[in-house]
């Protein structure tokens, strides 16, 4: 995109560097350059190429990173709270606060960094294999989770983040798994049952 020079001086500031990683910090300087008038037009025509070679586990940790970002431009610009899922993640950490966590949720917080491998590893089956339609059925849920996680980290301290994180992926993995296999089913493409049964076995000891 190109932006005028002009509208560029009115923030002489520049880029916030409150942003340790490359996530949110052109969105939060956009958001600035809005007050100032500053429009976005979509142009179907304009292409640009911009290189990225990810796979699940890569693209996992760039969603968490996003997470952790996303914390620091609500705490650089508080008013576009409403649109990173923190009032959900709030809700949910008073919710844990509340209620009697469950023997499950307590197996997965304890053992977290486990889970995601399990899920990640599962999808990463798949990076090599034809079956778009299959695996998105686990894509999209893993990757909101990697986003969400990151957030809930940053936002709420290792105890609390680490809570909410738990209850966020059992609330996501396993209905993912479940889909996954449905679709794989449909589809007549094989599913890892190692790691499948284990996180669809956390959804009915939970």
């Amino acid at each position: 995109m190109s932006v005028r020079r002009s509208l560029l001086e009115l923030e002489p500031s520049g880029f916030c560097t409150e942003f340790p990683a490359a996530a949110f910090e052109d969105a939060e300087f956009a958001y600035r350059l809005s007050m100032h008038g500053l429009e976005i037009r979509y142009r179907a025509a304009a292409r640009a190429a911009h290189h990225h070679r990810y796979d699940v586990g890569s693209f996992f940790a760039r969603q968490q990173r996003c997470g952790k970002m996303a914390a620091a431009l609500y705490r650089v610009q508080p008013a576009l709270k409403e649109w990173l899922d923190i009032r959900r993640l709030e809700w949910r950490r008073l919710e844990r606060l509340a209620a009697d966590r469950s023997d499950v949720e307590l197996a997965v917080g304890r053992d977290l960094e486990r889970w995601e491998l399990r899920a990640v590893a599962l999808a990463a089956v798949y990076d090599r294999t034809p079956a778009a339609g299959v695996v998105d059925a686990l894509l999209l849920p893993l990757f909101e989770y990697a986003y969400l996680s990151g957030l809930a980290s940053a936002m709420f301290g290792p105890r609390s983040g680490r809570a909410v994180r738990a209850a966020e992926s059992l609330r996501l993995l396993p209905p993912a798994v479940r889909e996954l296999e449905r679709r794989a089913a449909s589809a007549g493409v094989p599913v890892p049952r190692c790691d499948a049964e284990a996180i669809e076995r956390l959804a009915k000891a939970g």
